[in-house]
C-alpha cells in the first residue's frame, strides 16, 4: 500500500510539472507570436509612412515644375505687349507683333511685298491682359515659394534665397503696382491699386526686357529644371511612376508597394 502511495504520488508529480512545463510554453509561444506581429505591424507603418512622403515629395516638385513652366509663359506674353503701340486718335494698337486678320500680297516683276493689317486692341484691353498676366504670375510664385520652402534642402533654400532678394530689389516699384512682399516670402496682390495704375506704369515695371518679370523667368527656367531632374532621381530610387507631364497633372501616384496614393494626402 505504501509503495502503491508513492508511485501515484510521484505520477501526480510528473504530471503537474508537465503541466507546468506546457502552460510556460504556451506563454513564450504567444508572446514571440504577439512581439513578431508587432514589429511586422511596425514595419508595415513604417513602410507606408515612407511611401507617403515620397510620393508627396514628387507630388510638390511637380508642382513646383508645372509652376515654373507656367510662369515662363505668363512673362513671355507680358514682354510681348510692350512692342505693342497704341494710337493716339483711335486708341487701337499698330504693330507687326499683333494678331493677323488680313494679308494682301502684291508682285512686282520679281519682288514680292507683304501688306499686313492687324486686328487692333484698346488701351483698357492691352491694360486687362497685363493686371491678368500679373495676378497668374503671383500665383504661380507662390505656388513655387511655398513649395520648395516645405521641401527644403540646400539647392530649393538658395532658390528661395534668389527669388526673395529679387522681389526686394523691386519692392518699391512692386508696391506702387499693388504687388507686395510678405514677411513669409509670398507676394500678396492689392486688385485696387494694381487696376487702377496707367497703362505706361504697368508696361514699364512688367513688360520690360531685363524688367522684373524678365527676371523672374530666368530664375522659373532653372527652378523647373531642377525639379525634373529631382523628379527623374526620385523616381528611380523609389521606383515610383509619376502621371505628370508638361501640358498637366493627375496629382496621384504608384508607390513602392504598388497602391495608389493620393500625391496631396
Amino acid at each position: 500500500m505504501v509503495i502503491r502511495g508513492t508511485r501515484t504520488s510521484l505520477a501526480r508529480a510528473r504530471m503537474i510539472r508537465n503541466a507546468r512545463r506546457s502552460r510556460s510554453g504556451k506563454v513564450l509561444s504567444n508572446r514571440s507570436a504577439r512581439n513578431t506581429s508587432s514589429r511586422l505591424n511596425r514595419s508595415s507603418r513604417t513602410n507606408q509612412t515612407s511611401d507617403t512622403k515620397q510620393t508627396k515629395q514628387i507630388a510638390l516638385y511637380e508642382e513646383v515644375q508645372k509652376a515654373a513652366d507656367d510662369m515662363q509663359k505668363t512673362v513671355k506674353a507680358l514682354l510681348k505687349l510692350d512692342t505693342v503701340k497704341v494710337d493716339a486718335t483711335t486708341k487701337e494698337e499698330s504693330t507687326v507683333n499683333a494678331d493677323t486678320t488680313a494679308e494682301k500680297t502684291t508682285t512686282t516683276g520679281t519682288s514680292t511685298k507683304s501688306e499686313v493689317q492687324t486686328k487692333g486692341k484698346t488701351e483698357e484691353e492691352q491694360k486687362k491682359e497685363i493686371i491678368s498676366g500679373v495676378k497668374d504670375l503671383v500665383e504661380q510664385y507662390n505656388v513655387i515659394y511655398r513649395n520648395l520652402d516645405e521641401l527644403g534642402g540646400s539647392v530649393n533654400t538658395t532658390f528661395l534665397s534668389k527669388l526673395k532678394q529679387l522681389m526686394r530689389n523691386s519692392e518699391d516699384e512692386l508696391k506702387k503696382m499693388g504687388v507686395s512682399l510678405n514677411k513669409d516670402g509670398t507676394l500678396s496682390v492689392t486688385a485696387k491699386t494694381l487696376e487702377s495704375a496707367d497703362l505706361k506704369s504697368l508696361k514699364d515695371t512688367f513688360c520690360k526686357s531685363n524688367g522684373i518679370a524678365d527676371k523672374l523667368t530666368d530664375k522659373a527656367k532653372d527652378i523647373e529644371n531642377s525639379a525634373a531632374s529631382t523628379i527623374q532621381v526620385m523616381n528611380r530610387m523609389y521606383g515610383t511612376q509619376t502621371l505628370y507631364n508638361k501640358y498637366g497633372a493627375s496629382g496621384a501616384y504608384y508607390g513602392n508597394n504598388g497602391s495608389w496614393y493620393n500625391a496631396l494626402g
